[in-house]
């Protein structure tokens, strides 16, 4: 069994013998023998940490195409070295030794690798060094330091600094901190009483216990805080003695008097005194509710307030600023969308008596076209919308040449290109809607057939052009 010196890392040599396959030969016995006893007279020892020992190494030979030749060299011997001869290798170059073991301990490892060549009927010989580690058992820390800067109280006010017990101190603060992204928290705390809100900027405290208190405001970024004290008294009075001492505003208490328990004064809405809790005094319905609160002025809010003549607005007698105005009606001369109106003044051309639009083109169509012939009004349902889409379509388009509507299925393709299924039209979706049929034979047979939604359709345009109805009276 080999022992070790003291180091944790100590490197290792050790030699190993190898061999041609010419190596058995008889002639070279003598000298194989003799190569082996150099080689084991080096006398290699394992040094390791005290008290850990290698009990056996390993070894493996690759390279030069050979299949790996591996084995275990036992150190168990105190005399033992690291040293072994391998007999059978293929003369030849670039083979590679590797040992590696394992100490005692199971923690500690060694290895290490050398090259060498083969040479046919000859040793060679080859040196590893071996290299062997303990674990690491120390370890790192990083340290990253941050700078924050604490926040601020900037004031802080307190009012009035003395109030009967069971009153009321309204307080607040206000603090600033150069790290714009921190978020700043308030706490107050009081050594008696109680707060509306301890965790707002601002809020009131109730001075619930006689004599001195102090009060603490506390703001905080996350980090580290500031904070202040305020000294405030709250007094005990007398209160039902009868007489009015510092702090009460009535005495006694009694609800006949407004005067509540702590000898503060009750509000009474319609006193015509504006107290405590009050807006306004005394309610007038406009501007002043029947609770004493003020009633914003709004046009829209159903009540006539000062500067308005009338509310809500109606479109009619009463203006969007709510300010009276005179009843719109057909006739003014004003086109009133509010009251239905689509033209004024009444009774012309294009406006009927009731100031709404009449479409000349329609009225031009229902005294020169034969509704059997032309025009969607004898249809009903899908046929008729069907209809109505193409004559749409056709004047939207400007697409019928002097009436004929055939451009408007057909484009600019020929009559023989558009019957065999190459139309271009900008109607031709609505020609086959009105016809029912996406075959252009079918649809040439009904374009001017009155008996269908396309043929009316067509023959609405037709009569357009052909009689007063055409342009400007209806677009084509």
């Amino acid at each position: 069994m080999i022992r070790s010196a003291t180091s944790k890392a100590v490197l290792l040599t050790a030699t190993v013998l190898l061999s041609s396959t010419a190596f058995v030969n008889c002639s070279n016995t003598k000298n194989t023998s003799n190569a082996v006893t150099d080689t084991g007279s080096v006398g290699l020892a394992v040094k390791l940490s005290t008290g850990i020992t290698v009990d056996k190494v390993d070894y493996k030979i690759t390279g030069n195409g050979i299949t790996p030749v591996t084995g275990t060299i036992l150190t168990t011997d105190p005399g033992a070295t690291i040293s072994v001869l391998v007999n059978g290798l293929p003369a030849g170059t670039g083979y590679t030794v590797t040992l590696s073991a394992t100490a005692s301990d199971g923690k500690t490892t060694c290895g290490g690798s050398s090259t060498f060549d083969v040479v046919a009927n000859q040793t060679s010989s080859v040196t590893v060094a071996l290299q062997c580690m303990t674990p690491k058992t120390t370890g790192s820390v990083g340290v990253t330091g941050t700078l924050n800067n604490c926040p601020a109280l900037t004031s802080f006010t307190a009012a009035p600094l003395a109030v009967a017990t069971g009153g009321i101190i309204t307080v607040g603060a206000t603090a600033s901190d150069l790290d714009t992204g921190d978020t700043l928290t308030f706490a107050w705390t009081a050594t008696a009483g109680s707060f509306a809100a301890g965790t707002s900027a601002a809020t009131t405290y109730n001075c619930a216990t006689a004599g001195p208190q102090t009060l603490t405001i506390t703001v905080s970024d996350g980090h580290c805080t500031d904070s202040a004290t305020i000294p405030v008294t709250c007094v005990a009075l007398s209160c039902g003695n009868g007489h009015l001492d510092p702090g009460e505003q009535c005495d006694p208490p009694s609800a006949a008097n407004h005067c509540d328990a702590n000898c503060q004064t009750i509000p009474v809405c319609g006193n015509s005194v504006v107290e405590k809790g009050e807006q306004c005094d005394p309610p007038n319905g406009t501007t002043c509710s029947t609770a004493c609160q003020g009633i914003p002025i709004v046009c829209g809010n159903g009540i006539v307030q000062p500067g308005e003549t009338c509310d809500p607005p109606n479109g009619n007698t009463c203006d969007a600023t709510c300010h009276s105005q005179a009843p719109l009606t057909c006739g003014d001369g004003i086109v009133s969308p509010s009251i239905g109106e689509t033209c004024d003044p009444p009774n012309t051309m294009t406006c009927d008596a009731n100031c709404h639009t009449i479409d000349l083109c329609a009225k031009c169509e229902t005294a020169q076209c034969d509704p059997t012939i032309a025009g969607c009004g004898s249809l009903t349902g899908a046929d008729q919308t069907a209809c109505l889409a193409l004559v749409a379509c056709i004047r939207m388009t400007s697409c019928s040449k002097n009436g004929d509507a055939q451009p408007c299925y057909c484009g600019a393709v020929s009559d023989t290109v558009c019957l065999t299924g190459g139309a271009i039209g900008p109607c031709k979706a609505q020609v086959e809607a009105a016809a029912k049929s996406t075959d252009s034979g079918t649809i040439a047979n009904e374009f001017v057939d009155p008996s269908f939604p396309l043929g009316l359709a067509t023959n609405l345009i037709g009569c357009d052009a052909t009689t007063s109805c055409a342009p400007p009276v209806c677009k084509l």
